[in-house]
């Protein structure tokens, strides 16, 4: 980033600071929002995306992810949008109950507004109200540079895909799934769309052994991120869940995500600014 877009991007965050909230750590009302888990193994910015196909198909059972970045505005994968996306549900942990990790009721919200940019693999969507934080619903930290930086590239990411490559089942509740940043030439081997995507903007991941469930489909718009002395990071979005032989898991091979760099944040604060922008 050159002195002038980072003198640009500076000033563009110092007069978002209050609006866009949990991007200011240095103020402590704040800082103590973003990031902070109160159940184990349960991240509360992680939304689930209830999405309904554009053709008749009934009993379809068809879901995507997001993360929540503040009390107004979720960022999850664009390929969401090609199904009927009306609204989110916040602080969901268990879909067969429909409740918090703490057994209380999830948040319903519709979605106002769909922003986006035809060179991002993300979206961001305008909730129609705001959400009121709680135990079980926080927005994520992004990526400012006072975060320190994963360790050993060691990543976290979630959601309520299917459990396997059977593509019977979904999963229920949260997942929680260890893994770590791969090298980039990994994901471009697996099909031509991965290799004409700008090096810059993706991440690549790889789970761990020993993970109770898997990446698979359905875990579309699931955050890539890391834990920084206790504050949850975001890192990417995951945006391509299906293996190089198109089974809806990518258990032995890396999956592909779109990572959070300092443009795509002056784009997410730009457009906080101006929702009217590139409405689809």
């Amino acid at each position: 980033m050159n002195v002038f877009n980072l003198l640009l991007f500076g000033f563009v965050y110092s007069i978002n600071a209050v609006k866009f909230n949990n991007l200011n750590s240095d103020i402590p009302s704040i800082k103590n929002v973003c990031g902070q888990q109160v159940c184990e193994n349960v991240f509360p910015w992680l939304v689930f995306i209830p999405l309904e196909s554009r053709v008749y198909n009934p009993g379809a059972n068809i879901r995507c992810a997001g993360v929540l970045i503040n009390e107004r505005y979720v960022l999850t994968d664009r390929a969401c949008l090609q199904f009927v996306l009306t609204n989110v549900q916040i602080g969901l942990y268990d879909t067969s109950k429909n409740v918090t990790c703490k057994g209380n009721p999830v948040l319903n919200v519709k979605v106002a507004n769909r922003i986006s940019n035809e060179s991002y693999e993300i979206v961001l969507l305008k909730l129609a109200e705001d959400v009121e934080y709680t135990d079980e619903i926080k927005p994520i930290c992004l990526p400012f540079g006072k975060y320190k930086k994963a360790k050993l590239n060691e990543v976290h990411t979630s959601g309520w895909g299917l459990v396997d490559d059977t593509g019977h089942k979904d999963v229920d509740i949260m997942k929680n799934i260890r893994a770590t940043v791969a090298d980039n030439e990994e994901c471009k081997l697996r099909g031509a769309a991965i290799n004409s995507v700008n090096d810059n903007n993706v991440i690549c991941v790889k789970q761990k052994e020993g993970n109770k469930d898997n990446l698979c489909s359905g875990d579309e718009g699931s955050p890539i991120m890391y834990n920084s002395d206790g504050y949850w990071v975001l890192e990417g979005i995951l945006t391509w869940l299906f293996s190089s032989e198109y089974k809806p898991c990518t258990i032995n091979e890396p999956a592909r995500g779109f990572k959070i760099t300092d443009d795509i944040l002056k784009w997410i604060i730009e457009n906080i600014n101006d929702p009217q922008t590139n409405i689809i």
